[in-house]
């Protein structure tokens, strides 16, 4: 019997929020930066979790929207890893990482959402 999966687990733009989401947990010393953490971590979860349910939409429209709004937290987690980078909280090793699987959800993501609205 063939294994089943969610829609959402067959795109590789899911796997690379994922990576980047575990990656996240790693970013940042344990002790201080609570907030940038903080933001990291909601950010993170957002786009992992607008990809599913995206995914999950059969309306061109609703994935649009879904897709959309990972892009946005995608966006965003760019800006919070600049920060964790010039706060020197994360390694220029890890920024790069980090920074490679973001730029590859963005572009993903852009394809997934089409063409922009007028």
């Amino acid at each position: 019997m063939e294994k089943a999966y969610f829609e959402f687990e067959r795109l590789d733009v899911y796997k690379a929020a994922v990576e980047f989401r575990d990656l996240s947990a790693r970013l940042l010393p344990s002790r201080g930066h609570a907030e940038l953490r903080d933001q990291i971590d909601r950010a993170s979860i957002s786009v992992v979790a607008n990809i599913a349910e995206g995914a999950g939409k059969t309306a061109k429209a609703d994935k649009r929207r879904f897709y959309e709004t990972a892009r946005g937290s995608a966006s965003e987690l760019g800006a919070l890893l600049e920060m964790a980078r010039k706060t020197k909280a994360a390694s220029d090793a890890t920024y790069d990482e980090g920074r490679g699987l973001l730029l590859r959800c963005l572009q993903m993501l852009t394809r997934l959402a089409g063409s922009p609205r007028e």
